[in-house]
């Protein structure tokens, strides 16, 4: 297997990568008349949709991959994290659990918060790590240097679709209102992608406690188009 990482970049790259995917298609279609061919395996690491690989309209698309969805821990999941925060027992599982209120089991966010829980030995109680999550994601210097928030604001904002539609489609979500999840749907596509959203019953939701205080009703009135120079007016 040959495995392929960062693949994000190739959105900001200033060549196309046409080729460079159309020859691994080539590789998959050529199973079928020499086998040998079949021995090679590709693994893409990283986020994209197949409309983001090959991009010329003219060419096949690359639609010969299997999708890895990388989910959430669930509670189940994340118990093992306890044993490696340093406390008693039912300390452990109380500091778990509110790390899990805040990541509902992200598992960046997850294991970032239990690394520095694990690290301070006066987190204690849930204010201990509320005041760690605010000190690690909340705060405004936070927000800035977060290699996780800064993936996720990036996609929102960089992304190759209408910026105003994809964030009044997040701005929905944000309030509550119940947008379905439809996969044929390029904005709802970037906001998967981009991580800020999961699917709950068929219905697109924030993803969680974090993100809903990050990319919050300001944030997004911020980012909106037109909204700096509507700004500056009012300043003028």
């Amino acid at each position: 297997a040959k495995f392929i990482d960062e693949l994000d970049v190739v959105r900001s790259l200033p060549f196309p990568t046409d080729e460079f995917f159309a020859a691994i298609r080539e590789c998959y279609n050529r199973r079928s008349v020499e086998p040998e061919f079949g021995l090679l395996t590709f693994c893409l690491l990283g986020v994209a949709s197949p409309s983001d690989l090959i991009r010329d309209p003219r060419r096949t698309p690359f639609n010969i991959g299997h999708r890895i969805e990388l989910s959430s821990f669930t509670d189940e999941e994340a118990r093992p994290l306890a044993s490696g925060l340093g406390r008693e027992e039912q300390t452990a599982q109380d500091l778990l659990h509110r790390i899990l209120y805040w990541t509902n089991g992200h598992p960046y966010l997850t294991q970032a918060l239990c690394q520095a829980a694990a690290s301070d030995e006066s987190i204690n109680g849930p204010a201990g790590v509320d005041r760690l999550c605010e000190s690690l994601f909340l705060s405004p210097s936070a927000r800035d240097r977060d290699d996780n928030l800064l993936f996720v604001r990036e996609w929102l904002l960089r992304s190759q679709v209408d910026r105003s539609a994809l964030l009044g489609l997040y701005g929905s979500v944000l309030a509550g209102e119940r947008v379905p999840f439809d996969r044929t749907s390029e904005l709802v596509e970037v906001l998967r992608l981009s991580g800020v959203v999961r699917v709950v019953d068929g219905f697109l939701a924030i993803r969680n406690r974090i993100y809903y205080r990050v990319f919050d009703h300001s944030w997004l009135l911020a980012h909106r188009p037109g909204a700096r120079e509507a700004a500056e007016k009012q300043v003028y």
